[in-house]
């Protein structure tokens, strides 16, 4: 064993050298010639120490995959802080929900989010790898289904998914720009009013190797940039939106309720209902000592509100 192999370990067990998981196990691949298996790296933490802006040494969470034995599952570390807060209502509400992961590799994730959200919840995996079928990801009574298929192909999606529906959608694919838009226009219908919908990985649309590129027109980045519009679509001047193609601005409209940018990570929150015209304006009160003819023209009378927002 060379001596450069154990220094390099050592740096990286103290902390002192980063690097995530799949670069050592192909720096080992590299000195030994073969490949090893995730069994023989359970509970070992490769990322050195979490960086000082990022708490989450205390969170459920981070403790759950601290502590996680089953299959390999490789995360950037500020995921495990943006996953706690976009999960929190669903572990509030303390009921089962339904989660569709797209692109599992190993599987590790699908048994963490086993363990995170509550007993009975439904959890499926979708990877094109073929051998993803034979994984073994649970004992008797595992929520975990998977299922074997192109998640770029939307005729495949809408036949697997054609009556399903899902609380939580996570894209962890193939992070090709194109194919990320593709699975969303796809699936963001099969989510459930008030769910939510994750995009990993989003560095890639600056990649040129994922048909990417700083501000370059069809990565993932740009693609929800412009659905920033759709959230406003309303209050664009008609004269604009009728030169341009609308329809999905329309569409997207009635049902984002908001859009999260992350680093690395796109979450787009869906309605509890569809929204079909514009919001309201609501003022109150009696009194306008600094007078506005629209003031006096638009108090409201009728102050029952609709829930839009989970």
């Amino acid at each position: 064993m060379s001596n450069v192999f154990i220094k390099t370990v050592k740096q990286i067990l103290r902390g002192e050298k980063r690097a995530s998981l799949k670069k050592f196990l192909n720096y080992i691949d590299a000195v030994f010639g073969k490949k090893f298996k995730g069994n023989h790296f359970n509970n070992i933490y490769f990322d050195g120490n979490a960086q000082d802006c990022i708490d989450d040494n205390q969170s459920p969470l981070h403790k759950i995959i601290k502590e996680h034995q089953g299959n390999i599952t490789d995360k950037w570390e500020q995921y495990l802080q943006i996953y706690e807060k976009i999960f929190a209502p669903f572990i509030i509400r303390a009921k089962p929900i339904n989660i569709l992961e797209i692109g599992i590799l190993n599987g590790g994730f699908l048994q963490v989010l086993e363990k995170f959200f509550p007993k009975g919840s439904k959890i499926i995996g979708l990877d094109i790898e073929k051998k993803c079928a034979d994984l073994k990801l649970g004992g008797g009574g595992s929520s975990i289904e998977i299922i074997i298929g192109d998640a770029a192909q939307e005729d495949f999606l809408d036949k697997s998914f054609k009556d399903s529906k899902f609380d939580i959608i996570i894209d962890d694919a193939s992070h090709v720009n194109r194919n990320t838009i593709i699975t969303f226009e796809a699936m963001f219908d099969k989510l459930n009013y008030g769910g939510i919908y994750i995009i990993e990985d989003c560095h890639t649309s600056y990649w040129n190797n994922a048909a990417g590129g700083f501000q370059r027109k069809g990565s993932v980045i740009e693609y929800f940039k412009t659905l920033i519009d759709a959230l406003h679509f309303y209050y664009i001047h008609p004269e604009i939106t009728a030169k341009i193609k609308n329809a999905y601005l329309k569409k997207f409209n009635s049902s984002i309720a908001a859009i999260y940018f992350y680093d690395s990570v796109i979450a787009v929150e869906k309605y509890v209902k569809d929204k079909t015209l514009p919001f309201r304006r609501y003022i109150a009160g009696q009194n306008a000592p600094i007078f506005r003819d629209d003031c006096a023209l638009t108090i409201n009378q009728d102050t029952k509100f609709e829930k839009f927002f989970a």
